[in-house]
C-alpha cells in the first residue's frame, strides 16, 4: 500500500484536541492499513517519533432517505489513535482558544 493512501484526514474535534494536549493524535485512516504503516506514514509526514498505534472500526450506521421508507449505509470507518514521543507535537493539532 502507498504510504500517501494511507492517512486519509486528522480527526479534529474536542475530544481529540483534549487528547492532543496529551500527545495522542487521532486520525482517519484507511480501513485497509495495519498499524506498522500507520506507524510509518506518520513519521514520514509528520516527522515524529512514534511510541504506540492503537485502531478502532466503527461500523457504518444506517441512515433512512427522507420520508421514504428507502435506507442506506455509511460505510465503516476506521481510526488511529498515536501516541507520540513525550515533548513532541504535530502543529496541525495546535489551535488557540479565542478570548
Amino acid at each position: 500500500m502507498n504510504l500517501t493512501s494511507i492517512i486519509k484526514q486528522p480527526v479534529l474535534t474536542e475530544k481529540s484536541l483534549q487528547a492532543a494536549s496529551r500527545g495522542i493524535f487521532t486520525f482517519l485512516v484507511s480501513p485497509s492499513a495495519n498499524k506498522d504503516q500507520i506507524h510509518q506514514a506518520v513519521s514520514q509526514f509528520y516527522s515524529v517519533e512514534v511510541v504506540s498505534v492503537h485502531t478502532q472500526i466503527s461500523k457504518g450506521k444506517t441512515y433512512r432517505l427522507g420520508r421514504t421508507r428507502k435506507f442506506s449505509t455509511r460505510p465503516p470507518r476506521k481510526i488511529a489513535f498515536v501516541q507520540l514521543k513525550s515533548g513532541q507535537t504535530i502543529d496541525l493539532f495546535d489551535i488557540e482558544e479565542s478570548k
